[in-house]
């Protein structure tokens, strides 16, 4: 339970994320440059020895690792442990946040929204397109 004053939010953030074993091990777990290093390096051998789960391990691991170096460059105060489970406690502080207005934040979302909306417009041409070559 949140320690007196803070919102639910603030004791997630502030507390759990940085102290609580029972936070720290799923939210890292897949953010790891090490863990999703070990699942790159499975999910290859597994597919390479024709196993069923070996190309969805596979590309869930690069997925994942994509996404944990997107996190390592957008994230100041709070980014991914890099190095979990072998440190539990060494973050990269990127100088661009994705959220915090003192790192840039304002700026980057604009950045992102804009992304998010080229890529909407994108993806709605392609489904056009699709429709559009299906009725002919």
């Amino acid at each position: 339970l949140p320690v007196s004053g803070m919102s639910i939010m603030e004791y997630l953030h502030f507390d759990l994320f940085f102290h609580s074993w029972w936070w720290i091990i799923p939210h890292n777990f897949f953010h790891s440059l090490v863990i999703n290093g070990v699942l790159i390096g499975l999910g290859w051998w597994l597919w390479r020895k024709n196993r069923p789960w070996g190309i969805p391990l596979f590309w869930l691991a690069i997925s994942t690792q994509f996404h944990t170096l997107i996190d390592i460059f957008t994230h100041t105060s709070d980014g991914p442990l890099l190095f979990f489970p072998l440190n539990w406690s060494y973050r990269f502080a990127s100088p661009i946040s994705y959220w915090e207005s003192g790192s840039y934040g304002s700026l980057f979302i604009i950045f992102e929204y804009t992304l998010d909306a080229l890529l909407l417009i994108y993806l709605g041409w392609i489904w056009y397109q699709q429709r559009q070559t299906a009725t002919t």
